[in-house]
């Protein structure tokens, strides 16, 4: 008996999407059910292929319900139906776009629904850390890391008011598109490693 698959990474074209959504298989309530954790989908170029039709992406997605990580490589295949078919967004840990025709702003409002998602990275154009990190703030707790292109201007460091309490973003330069989430523990490591918080 083979171990269950955790992690799949599927390059994606309209002719398999279609393979993959008949060949899910059934759970134990006849549902279609796929117990991976981890899900890339990959745009694939071979023969100019046409990427996968975003149903084909949903139904793969509304099967996935143990994912925690999830990442699409290219715009053609992330949308909101996509997002919106994640069964358990509670689940969601790690999300990754490449490519992205959507702006940072309006995605960070599709993926506020992911409560508990702990990493987003967009590839994108440079846009306001306001816009992206306060939505994401309010509504993802648990969120430490979000990646995206921000301008110089931006600075380093970025503040937000929830309810009283003042979150705290921080990145390493101007020129860095990793924003970091201060916490206790950030804090702690960086005064132990002698290294002055980010101001």
């Amino acid at each position: 008996r083979l171990p269950m698959v955790t992690e799949i990474e599927v390059e994606v074209t309209a002719r398999n999407g279609d393979a993959a959504v008949r060949t899910i298989p059934s759970g134990p309530d006849g549902r279609p059910t796929l117990g991976v954790r981890e899900l890339t989908f990959v745009r694939s170029y071979y023969n100019n292929a046409p990427p996968a039709l975003g149903e084909h992406l949903a139904v793969l997605l509304d099967a996935a319900t143990q994912l925690r990580s999830l990442c699409f490589t290219d715009s053609l295949l992330g949308s909101d139906a996509c997002l919106a078919a994640i069964p358990h967004p509670d689940l969601l840990h790690t999300l990754r776009f490449g490519d992205i025709a959507v702006a940072p702003d309006a995605m960070a409002k599709h993926v506020t629904r992911f409560r508990n998602l702990r990493d987003l990275y967009l590839h994108s154009a440079a846009i306001s850390a306001a816009l992206v990190l306060e939505p994401l703030t309010r509504a993802c707790p648990r969120l430490r890391a979000a990646s995206f292109g921000s301008p110089e201007s931006d600075g380093v460091s970025f503040t937000i008011d929830i309810g009283g309490k003042e979150v705290r973003w921080s990145r390493p330069n101007p020129m860095s598109d990793i924003w970091t989430r201060q916490t206790a523990l950030a804090e702690r490591w960086m005064a132990a490693a002698g290294l002055a918080p980010a101001t």
